[in-house]
Order: C-alpha cells, then structure tokens, then sequence
C-alpha cells in the first residue's frame, strides 16, 4: 500500500530543504513588516469590515560591521528596500488598502530601523 504525504506534510518538509537548516541556525537580522487595511463596504449601515493585512520580510546583515557608518547605511538600505517590496506586494493584492503605498514603506522601515537600533545598541 502506498501512503502519500499531505500537502501540509510536503510543503513542511519543501521549506525545511529549502531553507538549508535555518531554523536552527537564524540569521542576525530583523523582519520588516508592512502592514495595511482594506475596508469593504457592506449593505449593512454601521458595519464596515477591516482586514489587516500584512507581508514581510527578513533583512540580515551578518556580513555588515553595523559599527561603521557605511555599515549601518547598508542596514537602513535594505530596510527600505524590504519595506517598499512589502507594500507593493500587499498594493498589488489589495490597491485601495491604507495607508497608500509610500506612507506604508515608511512606517515599516521607521519600525524596522527602531528595532535595529535597540539590538545594536544592547550588543
């Protein structure tokens, strides 16, 4: 009898080979979270559903001497290089969601680039 693995069962087992075992072993890095709302309307008066929505995305930087100003540039580069891929990302699913896509990639570098800031600084 053959037995076959539930999709649930082979997308677990895909990420695990695809990540190469970094689970385990995290990257130094911080997430850049974008998130937004889509309001729809409904015939209903007084109920208008919110759906927040979010993507992101991990930003390491092992390879940076962060002590250096060339170093913490290139974090604050990728941050908002994550953070615009967020927004667009969730903008191409969800155009009318707010906040619009340029206050979206800032608010999610902002957050990014606090954590940052607190993890360097704890070092």
């Amino acid at each position: 009898m053959r037995r076959r693995l539930s999709k649930g069962a082979a997308l677990l087992i895909a990420a695990a080979l695809f990540t190469g075992g970094a689970v385990s072993q995290e990257m130094e890095g911080i997430t850049v979270e974008a998130k937004r709302v889509e309001k729809t309307e409904v015939k209903t008066p007084g109920i208008v559903p919110e759906y927040l929505l979010r993507a992101s995305y991990r930003v390491t930087y092992e390879d940076l001497d962060v002590s250096t100003q060339a170093g913490r540039d290139e974090v604050k580069r990728r941050v908002e290089k994550a953070a615009d891929l967020a927004c667009r990302e969730i903008q191409r699913e969800y155009p009318f969601a707010e906040p619009r896509h340029q206050q979206c990639a800032s608010e999610a570098a902002r957050r990014a680039m606090a954590e940052f800031k607190t993890r360097v600084a704890t070092r």
